[in-house]
Parts: C-alpha cells; structure tokens; sequence
C-alpha cells in the first residue's frame, strides 16, 4: 500500500505522469503475485509490532513492516538463508531496522 501510494503521490506532483503511475502500480501488483513473500497481519505480527513500537517508536505502518521483516527474517535465518533486506527510503525506519540487525537497502530516483 506505500509503495503505491508514494508513485500515486509523484504522479500528482508531476514528477510522473499518470501512465507511468499505472504501469507502476501494475507491475507492483505483478510482482506482488509472483515475486514477493507476504506475511498476514495476525496477532503475533501485532505483538511484535507493538515491541518494535516500544523500543523505536516509529509510526504505525512502519511498525508493522519492520516487525514482518524481523519475524521473515527468523524463519530465514532459521532455514539456514541468508538475512533479509529491508528496501526502504525512510530514514527512520531504516536506522531502525539496522539497530535490529537488518541489512537495508535504500532505493535511488
């Protein structure tokens, strides 16, 4: 949902016009499909979220991404996987994310 959100928000800020927004959009929900692992909002992503809350003190959705990428990245570590990387252009959910020991991966444009 930010991620759509933010191309809607360029394309009304002209830093894009609405059919690159749409393609976009399309093709995030391709890769949505396909490409990325989701992980349902249930109670224990709410409980973590509420942890990183207290520790962090990020905002609501940051909350809920940073605590579905540390649980992902339990599991992954778990099965013997590389970390997970967090793709995020928030500051402060990326220093938080790297106070928990998540690689971070800041996108450019």
């Amino acid at each position: 949902m930010e991620v759509s959100a933010a191309i809607f928000r360029k394309a009304s800020a002209g830093e894009m016009n609405a059919g690159e927004a749409a393609l976009a959009v399309e093709e995030l929900r391709s890769d949505v499909e396909h490409v990325y692992q989701t992980v349902e909002v249930g109670e224990v992503v709410a409980e973590r979220a509420m942890e990183v809350a207290e520790k962090h003190r990020l905002r609501g959705y940051d909350c809920i991404q940073l605590a579905c990428v540390l649980l992902l990245n339990e599991h992954r570590v778990g099965a013997g996987l590389e970390n997970s990387i967090l793709v995020s252009a928030d500051g402060e959910l990326n220093e938080a994310a790297k106070d928990e020991g998540i690689t971070v991966e800041e996108p450019t444009g």
